[in-house]
């Protein structure tokens, strides 16, 4: 870190400015705490970078002390200064000894059930806070960090902006065999250790003697631990995600913080730091999607967008972190955000010139591939985003990103091999004489069954350039097709049908004029042109034939004809019993041939609506008498049976797949039974009354394809090739821990729904943002037609009052292993993640969620964050009656046209925001 700047821009003449006695404490308040714009953010960036300035400055006494480094390396020698003072490197003040090995940085959420308030505690294992830094510790401005080149603070103000949350925060602290502990207040600080030891009445230490009050007295108590601090605050409950999107955002760089998360007796530790897909002297690149403009990166420290208008830019549309050096920047005392002073934005142009010169030179040696596919593919990925979306390796991603700070025209797009060939994005401007199939396996359900199917499809070169590419140049094998789906997921195959192997063969252009004349030689004009257009064609067959030549001739292009099918598993029905017992399998296999053996009717007990905010539950059971043969006949995607004892999780069920969102809004639906004759009820249900069978929703013709019944255990033995209760919650499949499609998607439209509110402005914006537009009324159907509310208002709700929080910290969890897999973490931090969670190590993927939804919802937000608040507050634009904080699906807006004059305000204002 630099060092701080103490010259004054005043002339250094006439009266010495003070703080007025009487508004000191006021002052400090303002510095500690009032500060911040963004309290909960910048506490969790200050507290977490004095961890790691602790744990720096370990390491670099530990050089000095035990490896021999000069102090220069890590300190800067300067002229005397009283600023500067505590910042010298004072061997006496480290002992080796006391020093830990662990330089993590640790910081745990604690969700309290119990007490009104949450806390949060940040740790490290770094030098502790001896005798001869406490006092000053205290005090604003106090830095012992001025003269180090690694630290990230440098003010004095950071260890303080606990009090920017809270009205004290805690603060334990561990040196060379001292163990002291404080509690922090806006204008002063308590010692907590007694002058004695409360267990043994033994002496604890005296530190510091207070000059006029013995009673606040600095003590310490003796401890065996190794050196380091930690800080504790409490915190609203209802603030704790915001914490975790602090830890999220700002501290995405820093792979040495651990962020875990405490409740009910377990522990889950958050992965939070994104892959890293390039990282260079200047630029940074994840598979993060927080971000979808450039940021700045400070000592690791992500500072945010980068504001293009102060730098007197075109906005950029890219997620790349620009880094920046301390000395060329200046921030804030609260170190939230950049100060856009002449010198910093003249170093950050130079930067960005120096990122988009990198730039340039990586993505140029992609472009210079002699492999003809590689060459290709690597042009696709730097042209267009649509690969970034099915990039699993992060190869497409980094290209396009880097892209997007280039002048494309700088760029070389033609083949290194043949300068003739230039790149185009539509393949039929370079190719001819192929066709190209992309091949896949896709399941589909049927009667409650999985069912594989190979599916074929016509397609392009571009869109299967992703995927191994097969040449088939003979007749097509079902085996080895399904040999080559399962072992890939999906493939390509290329076929030829027809190709100038040379430019000799194009017809001869003396030919070509000679039949033109004959065509009409009463037309110069028109000759004229045709002839000029079967030139350019043969110059394009000439050129092309050679790309199509180079393309087939790729290392990458695989031969279908050689390849060897191996033993493989292809069965057209998918065993959803897979991890269950043999003996459960049996069973599930007997139950239909047992129930096909039998005849009469089997008994059940299926939920009947009561349609009622005023009844004590949502549905009570209705007795069916079905005939075996009706039950041998039920083809609903999910068919889910329950045993007496287990009526409440029945019933949440039927509220997740209920057809209305309001349970007064359900009404008893008899057009589907209308042509069905009285005698036909009695015999399929045992129920003759149209409308009483009607009320049995999730029974009867269920409309979203889940049928509920409750059976007595004795009788299970008739319908175990249906799923337990249980299962809708949890089932793994294939290694997978997942659920029921129903569940995934109330859990997806769920949190569309939570955050949907953020872009309101979008209802009545068709013809301003026509492209989010469609993008936001897809979710708006999508959370109408998949998310229903547990907590409904009935006489008597117990049951369900807490289903949805106790739902919601189930599928969270199963959420967070299934984005484990997809950013492509360890399969040792998967399994560590399982066993913690499960207890259990056959598990190695989860589904919660439709991760492709909601990057829809996320990239929306993105895009929208710096209009949000201004469009949002405008209810022509949102259609509502006022500004919410919430997104109602049941909620009536009103459609308005845009007014001219609105219409032209928003389009400039989003155009100088860069969102247009």
């Amino acid at each position: 870190m630099s060092l701080l700047n103490n010259s004054q821009d005043d002339i250094n003449t006439g009266w010495v400015k003070q703080i007025d006695r009487a508004s000191f404490d006021m002052m400090l308040g303002v510095l500690q705490g009032y500060q911040y714009q963004f309290p909960i953010q910048s506490t969790v960036r200050e507290l977490t970078s004095n961890c790691l300035d602790a744990n720096s400055e370990k390491s670099m006494a530990l050089d000095i002390l035990v490896k021999g480094c000069p102090v220069s390396k890590y300190y800067i020698e300067t002229t005397n200064d009283p600023m500067l003072e505590d910042s010298q490197f004072d061997a006496s003040y480290y002992d080796p000894a006391w020093l830990s090995e662990d330089n993590k940085v640790y910081i745990d959420y604690y969700k309290t059930p119990l007490t009104e308030r949450d806390y949060i505690t940040f740790r490290d294992y770094g030098v502790g806070i001896g005798p001869t830094r406490i006092l000053k510790y205290f005090n604003l401005g106090f830095s012992t960090k001025r003269l180090s080149k690694v630290p990230i603070g440098k003010f004095g103000l950071g260890g303080k902006a606990g009090l920017s949350v809270a009205d004290f925060f805690t603060i334990e602290t561990w040196y060379n065999g001292l163990y002291m502990k404080f509690n922090v207040y806006n204008a002063n600080f308590e010692s907590l250790i007694p002058p004695y030891n409360l267990d043994t009445g033994q002496p604890n230490i005296l530190v510091k003697s207070h000059p006029t009050d013995p009673r606040k007295s600095i003590y310490a108590a003796p401890t065996t631990q190794k050196n380091g601090t930690l800080i504790k605050i409490e915190t609203k409950k209802h603030h704790w995600t915001e914490y975790e999107k602090a830890v999220e955002k700002q501290l995405m760089f820093f792979s040495e913080v651990v962020y875990t998360v405490h409740e009910n007796s377990a522990s889950i530790v958050k992965n939070f730091q994104p892959k890293v897909l390039y990282e260079d002297e200047y630029l940074i690149i994840t598979d993060s999607s927080y971000f979808n403009k450039p940021y700045l990166v400070l000592n690791r420290v992500n500072y945010g967008s980068i504001n293009f208008n102060e730098l007197e830019l075109k906005e950029l549309s890219a997620n790349i972190g620009l880094k920046v050096l301390p000395e060329d920047v200046d921030v804030s005392p609260s170190r939230e955000s950049i100060l856009w002073k002449d010198n910093t934005k003249t170093k950050i142009l130079e930067r960005l010139q120096q990122a988009s010169l990198s730039a340039s030179k990586v993505l140029q040696s992609n472009l210079n591939q002699t492999d003809f596919i590689q060459w290709y593919r690597a042009c696709l990925y730097t042209l267009s985003s649509w690969y970034t979306y099915r990039d699993k390796q992060g190869e497409a991603t980094v290209l396009n990103t880097l892209a997007s700070i280039v002048e494309a025209k700088d760029l070389q797009l033609t083949f290194p091999g043949d300068s003739d060939i230039k790149f185009y994005h539509d393949p039929t401007k370079m190719f001819l004489g192929i066709s190209v199939v992309e091949v896949k396996v896709v399941e589909e359900r049927s009667r409650g069954k999985l069912k594989r199917k190979l599916v074929r499809e016509n397609s392009a070169i571009n869109r299967v350039i992703q995927y191994p590419i097969y040449l088939r140049l003979g007749p097509s094998n079902l085996k080895k097709n399904r040999y080559l789906a399962t072992k890939h997921q999906i493939y390509a195959e290329l076929k030829v049908n027809g190709i100038f192997e040379d430019a000799e063969e194009v017809e001869n252009t003396e030919e070509v004029e000679g039949k033109l004349v004959k065509l009409d030689d009463n037309s110069n004009e028109m000759s004229a042109t045709l002839l000029a257009l079967s030139q350019q064609y043969n110059e394009f067959k000439a050129t092309a034939s050679k790309a199509t030549k180079l393309l087939l001739e790729s290392s990458l292009v695989l031969s279908y004809e050689d390849v060897e099918v191996e033993s493989f598993d292809w069965s057209e029905e998918i065993d959803e019993h897979e991890q269950e017992t043999i003996e459960e399998v049996k069973a599930a296999k007997l139950s239909a041939a047992e129930r096909r053996k039998q005849e009469g009717k089997l008994l059940v007990r299926a939920l009947k609506s009561n349609r009622s905010v005023w009844e004590p539950v949502p549905y009570t059971l209705s007795i069916a008498e079905i005939p075996f043969t009706v039950v041998n006949a039920w083809d609903d995607a999910e068919i889910y049976y329950s045993i007496p004892g287990e009526l409440d999780t029945l019933m949440t069920v039927a509220l997740l797949c209920r057809e209305e969102p309001l349970i007064s809004d359900i009404k008893a639906n008899v057009s589907y039974l209308s042509h069905v004759s009285p005698e036909e009820r009695i015999f399929n249900y045992g129920i003759s009354n149209q409308f009483e069978l009607s009320l049995l929703h999730s029974f009867v013709h269920p409309k979203r394809g889940v049928r509920l019944f409750q059976i007595a255990k004795d009788k299970v033995k008739y319908v175990r090739d249906f799923k337990h209760i249980s299962k809708f919650f949890a089932k793994i499949l294939n290694k997978t821990l997942t659920m029921s499609d129903v569940l995934i998607q109330w859990n997806t439209a769920r949190q569309i729904k939570d955050l949907l509110h953020k872009v309101d402005f979008l209802h009545n914006s068709q013809e301003i943002f026509p492209k989010q537009y469609l993008v936001y009324r897809t979710l708006v159907e999508y959370v109408s037609e998949h998310y229903r509310n547990l907590n409904i208002t009935l006489k008597d709700n117990q049951p369900f009052q807490n289903a949805e929080n106790q739902l919601i910290q189930h599928l969270n969890k199963i959420q967070q292993l299934q984005l484990l897999v997809h950013n492509q973490k360890s399969s040792e931090e998967v399994l560590d993640y399982v066993r913690a969670t499960w207890g259990q190590a056959d598990i190695n993927d989860g589904k919660a969620v439709d991760l492709d939804m909601l990057q829809n919802l996320y990239q929306l937000l993105d895009w929208s964050v710096s209009v949000q608040e201004l469009l949002n507050s405008n209810i022509i634009l949102t259609g509502r009656q006022s500004a919410y904080l919430t997104y109602d699906m049941c909620e009536s807006r009103v459609p308005h046209k845009i007014p001219h004059g609105l219409f032209e305000s928003v389009v400039d204002y989003c155009r100088n925001k860069g969102v247009i």
